[in-house]
């Protein structure tokens, strides 16, 4: 109902831009006034109707009592300024101050004869009354007031449609000015109202120019193409209306409020609400006049760039990112319905999400003060913002269509998908401008920002792509573009913790150093990369993995979001704790072989002083810092650890960095003595948490495929003396493990599972030491290979512990014996009384010969 009467009130204006001439009778033709003349006189026109409402809201302030001596003086001013304009105008000039040109005769005359007399009336009403106003004075002045305005509008009505075919100034003009008229109706709605005069009228005028401000705010800031209002693109223009909006919202809460009650309760809520109504009407008044000279002239001199601050960038940032999230979520959720899997739960997750996704366009166009949200610094960031609107728009009917079909055209998919891509690069790349502009002048999280909503749109993209290849379409470029985005996720997701120079993708990264926000991101991963294996299975053809995606989607999301919490407040200097974390021995393992693991390439990437395979290197690193998801290994379990594993991280770069030959040699060396710090913790760790666990048997064995390597590296340089250094130092841990001393307990005879795999280590060491005496490298290479498999089997098994052995006394089983003959002894015995017993029960009782008659 609001939309129509203000469709009504911009059709009075003018329908169509493209029109010859104004459907409405009594046009003026024939002026000669320019764009600019007549945007001046429709403004001042319009101003007539606002001061009209200002002079009558003056009157009813002094009525209730509210400053009156302050606002008496304010009314003659208004009257005086109202009336001066006027005298203006029928003098046939556009200006009270400057005559800028002839007005139309028509006009003129409607003046004379038709707003002066009412004009005039009132005038005097409100003069013979300030003193001591009644209500008669104040029901009059209901009505008057009301005839002024219609007159007022007419005015202004004949003005607009003096306007030439083809231009926007006169609607344009006349719908922004009637906004400064419509904040004093409003007003003089409630003071009315306050007052018991005409409650019932009074109420339902507030409920309509309400409606009818809110409707025009946002025609005059996105344009209504019906009513020939363009769009808002100006920046200064844009500013002022976000002022505009920030004070309307404030002006907005007590109108909702009396709108809420009962009309009976109107009348105590205006009068309460009054004086504060009063004074948050003055500064909207007044950010809406500024807002209309710029409508009428914007000379695009505002620098609201230099006024920007770090948090003014940081919630610019913050909310391109979250329109970025809430793209791709629209692009999943619609993908979803067309794969088709859960599609109810998808329709009504959608509904939700695609009116977001313009509404958060909208605020970042317009701006928020009451969220902090900066309008637009630059010109070229609100143009591509109105661009990015238009994608949305072209959008916005398919997703709808969407909702109310059973099945989505093929046709349909295509166009989303385009437009989604489009959405996606458009943001992506406005992103990276903002950035831009915005790394000059603020700190650098607000690069972890762009970064992390990257990372969130990501998981989006994933499950969309998927289901676009379930579904069918465009298979193979779909499945492409999965692995893209799956290779992407995870460059990022390290890069995020590792740190990372400035790109075409994002500013620079600062290094993640605290083990707790380690631990949120390994979660991260863990649920990305279980996500990524139902997304591939669904993309190549089981359909049985395609409803799994949703609700993995979702497990995704929470970690991910809840982890950038932890990055911001990590970069923001706050502490980040978290609980322990407890590893089952097994667990403990896997971290000892990765310690050694990373020993062993860096000794097989030295050949001949040459570094290489350094991947290989590099990729242990990361794991034994970060963790990795299959085969499962977790992050460092302590800040201690993880500090030792940034210990080894910096002897790796020493050695990346060495020469060849020496230098070369002795950073590897000190990549496999920090290595084994990292080691040798995870040992104390796990037999603190785990008595049972021998650590220190499962510590040696671990340890002895670096020194294994060692002697590979010695051999293959042909260094007799470190060839014999690292073949003892092998030879005294092997003998060790199966012997025993203090720490490390011995093969018993009952652990017949580790005398084997104790010898099967022997059998691969013979060999491979001889192999390393002929130093033929491929032998020794695959000699090797066969010692490192049986070292790595050894490893779970040496971790078991013995079970105890206890001696058996020879006086015990003496002691054992001899109970058992008594016990069987005394069963004999009460086998045969059972016996007799029963046999006299048996048998009967015989008389005595002497007892015979």
């Amino acid at each position: 109902m609001a939309m129509k009467g203000f469709r009504h009130v911009l059709t009075l204006a003018c329908v169509q831009l493209a029109s010859a001439a104004c459907p409405s009778p009594g046009v003026v033709a024939g002026t000669n006034f320019s764009e600019p003349q007549w945007r001046e006189t429709i403004d001042t026109a319009r101003r007539q109707g606002t001061l009209s409402q200002k002079m009558t809201n003056e009157f009813l302030l002094i009525a209730l009592g509210i400053d009156p001596e302050a606002n008496k003086q304010k009314m003659e001013a208004t009257l005086n300024l109202y009336g001066a304009t006027l005298q203006a105008f029928m003098r046939g000039t556009s200006s009270a101050q400057n005559a800028t040109a002839d007005l139309p005769e028509d006009v003129v005359n409607y003046l004379q004869e038709q707003v002066l007399p009412v004009y005039t009336s009132m005038a005097s009403l409100l003069q013979e009354s300030a003193g001591a106003p009644d209500a008669s004075a104040l029901n009059a002045l209901f009505e008057q007031n009301m005839a002024l305005v219609d007159v007022s509008n007419k005015a202004v009505e004949l003005l607009t449609q003096a306007t030439e075919a083809g231009r926007s100034a006169g609607p344009l003009a006349d719908v922004v000015g009637r906004q400064r008229s419509l904040i004093q109706q409003m007003l003089n709605n409630v003071l009315f109202t306050a007052l018991g005069v005409s409650v019932d009228a009074s109420v339902g005028a507030l409920r309509s120019n309400q409606r009818l401000f809110e409707d025009a705010h946002n025609a005059i800031i996105l344009g209504a193409e019906w009513a020939s209002i363009p769009r808002l693109e100006r920046l200064c223009t844009m500013h002022q209306m976000s002022e505009v909006t920030y004070y309307y919202q404030a002006f907005r809460g007590p109108v909702r409020a009396m709108l809420s009650v009962y009309v009976a309760d109107s009348m105590a809520l205006a009068a309460s609400s009054a004086r504060n109504m009063s004074a948050l009407a003055e500064p909207l008044a007044e950010a809406m006049n500024a807002a209309a000279q710029l409508y009428a002239h914007d000379p695009g001199a505002c620098t609201p760039r230099e006024q920007m601050t770090s948090s003014d960038w940081w919630n610019l940032m913050k909310n391109l990112a979250s329109l970025q999230q809430r793209g791709q979520e629209v692009y999943r959720l619609y993908m979803q319905i067309a794969a088709p899997s859960l599609v109810e739960q998808g329709k009504v997750d959608l509904a939700t999400a695609a009116p977001a996704s313009i509404r958060e366009t909208n605020e970042l166009i317009q701006g928020s003060r009451v969220k902090d949200m900066p309008a637009p610094p630059t010109q070229e960031i609100l143009s591509r913002l109105l661009s990015l609107l238009d994608v949305l728009a072209n959008l916005a009917p398919i997703l709808d269509e969407a909702l109310a079909m059973e099945f989505v055209p093929d046709s349909d998919v295509a166009r989303v998908h385009y437009l989604s891509e489009e959405l996606w690069a458009f943001v992506s790349s406005l992103k990276m401008d903002v950035l831009t502009e915005a790394t000059t002048v603020t700190d650098e999280k607000i690069g972890l920002v762009a970064v992390a909503s990257e990372q969130i749109s990501l998981i989006h993209r994933l499950t969309a792509e998927a289901y676009e290849a379930a579904r069918g379409y465009h298979v193979d470029e779909a499945r492409l573009k999965l692995n893209e985005t799956i290779a992407s996720f995870h460059l990022t997701h390290k890069e995020i913790l590792l740190g990372a120079p400035a790109n075409s993708k994002h500013t620079a990264l600062r290094r993640v150093s605290n083990i707790c926000v380690v631990y949120e991101m390994r979660g991260v991963e863990d649920a990305y990369a279980i996500l990524e294996t139902a997304a591939l299975a669904a993309a190549y053809g089981q359909q049985d993995q395609v409803d799994s995606l949703r609700s993995l989607t979702q497990d995704a999301l929470a970690l991910m979001e809840g982890a950038a919490d932890s990055l911001f407040a990590y970069w923001e200097g706050k502490n980040s704790s978290c609980s322990t974390v407890h590893l089952m021995p097994n667990e403990y393992e896997d971290l000892l072989l990765e310690a050694s693991e990373i020993c062993v390439l860096t000794n097989m990437a030295l050949s001949s002083g040459i570094q290489t395979d350094l991947a290989g290197v590099r990729k242990s690193l990361e794991k034994l810092m970060l963790g990795y998801f299959a085969p499962p290994l977790p992050a460092p379990p302590s800040q201690t650890a993880f500090d030792l594993v940034l210990h080894v991280e910096q002897a790796v770069r020493n050695w990346e960095a060495a020469a060849v030959g020496t230098a070369a040699i002795t950073a590897a060396i000190g990549v496999c003595e920090t290595a084994q710090a990292v080691a040798d913790r995870y040992v104390e760790d796990g037999m603190a948490e785990h008595s049972e666990w021998e650590g220190e048997r499962v510590k040696l064995v671990n340890w002895q495929r670096a020194q294994a390597s060692q002697v590979f590296s010695a051999a293959e340089r042909g260094e007799a003396q470190a060839l014999t250094r690292a073949t003892q130092s092998f030879e005294t841990a092997h003998a060790l493990l199966r012997d025993g001393n203090g720490k490390v307990s011995p093969i018993t005879p009952e652990r017949g599972d580790l005398l084997r795999q104790w010898n099967q280590i022997d059998v691969a060491w013979a060999r491979f030491r001889a192999e390393a005496e002929s130093q033929n490298v491929q032998s020794m290479r695959m000699a090797l290979t066969d010692l490192q498999a049986a070292l790595v089997a050894a490893v779970p098994l040496f971790g078991v512990a013995d079970r105890p052995s206890s001696q058996i006394s020879p006086w015990l089983l003496v002691a054992t014996y001899c109970g058992m003959g008594l016990l069987l002894f005394a069963c004999g015995c009460a086998g045969c009384m059972i016996f007799l017993r029963t046999h006299r029960q048996k048998t009967p009782d015989v008389p005595a010969k002497s007892d015979k008659v």
